[in-house]
């Protein structure tokens, strides 16, 4: 300690000592602040009792506390030492900002058994939007449910469900191009919580087209969100109506939450899809994945469970950044088919391309559902031979497999192929096994 600072300690020790004895029996708590993370003092605040001796021992041990590199304090000035790095904008990374007391924890609890106790897809959706405006801090709630065959809109529940499902409706393209969050699940293709205002500050928000056709008749300035590949697309979010950042806190509740929602929808599926109109194309009764593909055709993201869809139905070894043959040649068929077709066993799986334009490549689109107990039904268009031929071709089988199966030559078989895809008006292979499955989910 420098000369000059231990001259301004023991002025203000004299200080101190005289100011107890003109108090008296009062006493007065003595109060020193910690020195801050980087070994910088902070202020220190000398009040003694009316014992001089243990106020030159009290502030003694408040003198050590005093680091030469730092500032010296001056009696009656408090001095708040520097922060070490200033305070991160939007929600906070430390870890009581993510942790939960007793009464969040009894709330949550008590909204998993409030999802689990419903029987029908309606209630369990509505019962997690009335959860999350409960135990998040938002204006209200959002659950939408995406078709993973592209064949219907993005249904909404909602307190805003009907605006919602016009304004999608009215721009599908770029509701899932735009949208920040969308845009940040597409690169990385995991269910973690996304917040609007830390992917994007509300200038460029505002400068997108999605702003002014969803946003802002919404009236939307902040949005949490996560959004749920496997059982099916569902997608939850937390929405605030003025730009305030959400907390950790909130964003660990989505997450559970959310979580719970999709398994609930993962173990009503055999019962919702029955009866529920959506289940067809919403694909409620099946499982949806998504793999990243680079223009050359390499494997560079993947959803959680999209390698073992993919092991299921094509048994040949590969690389973990390597696509199946077959779905290699579909991806490189020119001119491109929309729906690749794969079955084993009672399962199918349907694989589609999207463009996100997040990076150079595609998304590739996942749905694994099961077969009806009968998943042959022979179009009324076809010959018992050909009908034959088109059930081995549903397998997998290729011509010269059928051939040697059917005791026909190659070339009988593909000219039974060309007079289906006329009768059936399919283009090419892939196709008449999609049109075929389809009329047999009918």
């Amino acid at each position: 300690m420098s000369d000059l600072a231990k001259e301004r300690v023991k002025v203000g020790l004299r200080r101190a000592t005289a100011l107890g004895k003109k108090l008296g029996p009062r006493r007065v708590a003595e109060k020193v602040e910690k020195p801050a993370a980087g070994g910088t003092a902070g202020f220190v605040e000398s009040k003694c009792s009316a014992s001089s001796p243990a106020a030159a021992a009290a502030h003694k041990a408040a003198s050590k506390r005093i680091s030469s590199p730092g500032p010296v304090p001056t009696p009656g000035i408090k001095y708040v030492a520097p922060m070490t790095s200033p305070p991160a904008r939007g929600r906070p990374a430390s870890k009581e900002a993510q942790m939960l007391n007793t009464r969040d924890l009894w709330r949550l609890s008590d909204a998993i058994k409030q999802i689990r106790s419903h029987t029908a897809l309606d209630a369990l959706v509505w019962s997690s939007v009335e959860c999350i405006q409960d135990l998040v801090h938002c204006d209200w709630a959002s659950v939408s449910l995406a078709s993973p065959r592209f064949t219907t809109p993005t249904r909404f529940w909602s307190p805003q469900s009907r605006l919602q499902t016009r304004l999608v409706a009215e721009c599908p393209t770029s509701f899932y191009v735009q949208h920040p969050n969308w845009r940040a699940f597409w690169s990385r293709l995991r269910p973690e919580a996304t917040e609007l205002l830390q992917l994007s500050t509300p200038t460029a928000t505002a400068s997108l087209p999605i702003h002014h056709e969803v946003f802002k008749p919404l009236s939307i300035s902040n949005l949490l969100g996560v959004t749920l590949p496997g059982s099916s697309m569902f997608a939850v979010a937390a929405i605030r109506d003025r730009a305030r950042p959400f907390s950790g806190r909130d964003a660990l509740l989505l997450e559970v939450v959310s979580d719970h929602l999709a398994s609930a929808a993962r173990a009503l599926r055999g019962a919702v899809a029955p009866a529920s109109r959506y289940a067809a194309d919403d694909g409620l009764a099946g499982r949806v994945e998504l793999v990243a593909v680079d223009p050359l055709g390499k494997v560079i993201g993947q959803s959680p469970g999209a390698g073992s869809t993919m092991a299921r139905f094509f048994a040949s070894p590969r690389a973990a950044s390597e696509l199946p043959e077959t779905v290699g040649t579909w991806l490189a068929a020119v001119p491109p088919e929309p729906v690749l077709c794969v079955v084993s066993g009672r399962r199918r799986l349907e694989l589609r391309r999207f463009q996100p334009f997040v990076r150079p490549g595609y998304c590739l689109v996942l749905f694994e559902e099961d077969l009806p107990a009968d998943p042959w039904r022979k179009p009324p268009e076809l010959t018992p031979r050909e009908a034959e031929i088109v059930r081995w071709v549903t397998t997998g089988k290729t011509n010269a497999e059928i051939s040697c199966i059917l005791a026909i030559s190659a070339r009988t078989v593909q000219k039974h192929l060309e007079n289906v895809f006329a009768k059936l008006g399919v283009p090419t292979r892939t196709a008449l096994v999609s049109e075929v499955l389809q009329r047999a989910a009918l």
